[in-house]
């Protein structure tokens, strides 16, 4: 017995569908590749409901191999497609609480509720009848501070699973949905799993995508997958005198512009004219936010304290250039 997990592919996210395709073929080759008996989706394949006929078509045609061969492909839905109704092209598309039998496995399906908890599947532990047994849902695991404060931030924080109600449950696995970065932990018996999106999505997911492989063969085995991505979500930090030259900054924008992915740049130091600066930088590309954090040398001019401070510290060349940029920003309010 040999499934793939993964989740939050959220096909149909407004310009990022050609990525997302591109890594969902991924995925089914990784299927291919490992001789899979399914393919399991633990929530939000689709980014809304009710889902584009133009998404549905595309995603019946990357799944096509699937079918080719006789691998099953079963998601459950999560809070973003909840009440998308598809089923077409070999795809199970999970609604309601289900159970489904597949070699040596049997899964737990409980797919996304809006008043729905952990609590449904604690209540209601179900007996032992498989030699692998496997839940599926799409939650958010509130005992893991990480999980916690992403999902708290992003107000997404539904279907809360605890782990009093993991532990001791008689599952072998227990295949999560929902929170965007890979994060595998165990609880009690039963080893627990986040894959996270198959292609980033935002600044807080940066670095190499994941799935997740088990084997049955007497004895669970779990395998991480390295799916790369297609434009990944990159956070760059430039120190003006260190990293880079302040009359560099424009040019190096620009080319970052250029490059597949997205850019966070948190731009630090002293600069001689910070409205100067911006405007020769003009208004980047879409997929590169600036963050200036900078120090005029204009606000120095004239103040005592700064002035005696930038000299301090230019005096001392063992001390960094973060050193004064961070000085300057905290004596910027200063009252003599």
């Amino acid at each position: 017995m040999r499934l793939l997990h993964i989740a939050d592919v959220h096909l149909g996210r407004k310009g990022r569908d050609e990525d997302i395709l591109k890594q969902l073929q991924k995925v089914v080759e990784v299927c291919i590749e490992e001789r899979v008996d399914l393919l399991l989706i633990a929530g939000d394949l689709f980014d809304r409901s009710p889902v584009p006929p133009p998404v549905k078509r595309a995603l019946t045609e990357v799944l096509q191999p699937l079918r080719e061969r006789a691998i099953q492909v079963v998601a459950i839905c999560g809070n973003h497609d909840r009440g998308a109704g598809v089923g077409e092209g070999g795809l199970l598309f999970v609604e309601e609480p289900t159970r489904l039998t597949l070699k040596e496995a049997t899964l737990h399906l409980f797919p996304f509720q809006p008043e729905g908890s952990g609590r449904e599947i604690a209540q209601h532990p179900p007996s032992r009848t498989s030699p692998l047994e496997i839940a599926v849902c799409h939650a958010s695991y509130v005992s893991n501070p990480r999980v916690l404060a992403d999902l708290t931030e992003e107000e997404a924080l539904y279907w809360p699973l605890t782990s009093e109600e993991v532990r001791g449950l008689p599952f072998d696995y227990l295949a999560l949905g929902h929170y965007h970065n890979p994060l595998m932990w165990r609880e009690g018996e039963v080893l627990c799993a986040y894959p996270g999106t198959i292609e980033p999505l935002s600044f807080k997911e940066e670095g190499p995508r994941k799935a997740f492989l088990l084997s049955w063969e007497g004895k669970l085995k779990v395998t991480e997958v390295d799916l790369g991505s297609q434009s990944p979500y990159v956070t760059l930090t430039w120190r003006v005198g260190l990293e880079v030259k302040e009359e560099e900054i424009p040019a190096r924008i620009r080319e970052l512009g250029k490059r597949r992915g997205f850019f966070r740049v948190i731009v630090t130091g002293l600069v001689e004219d910070r409205d100067r600066l911006r405007a020769s930088v003009g208004r980047p590309s879409e997929r590169v936010k600036v963050d200036w954090r900078v120090v005029d040398m204009r606000q120095i001019q004239g103040d005592p304290l700064l002035e005696g401070f930038v000299k301090l510290v230019k005096e001392h060349r063992d001390l960094s250039q973060g050193i004064l940029s961070r000085g300057l920003s905290l004596l910027g309010g200063h009252v003599d």
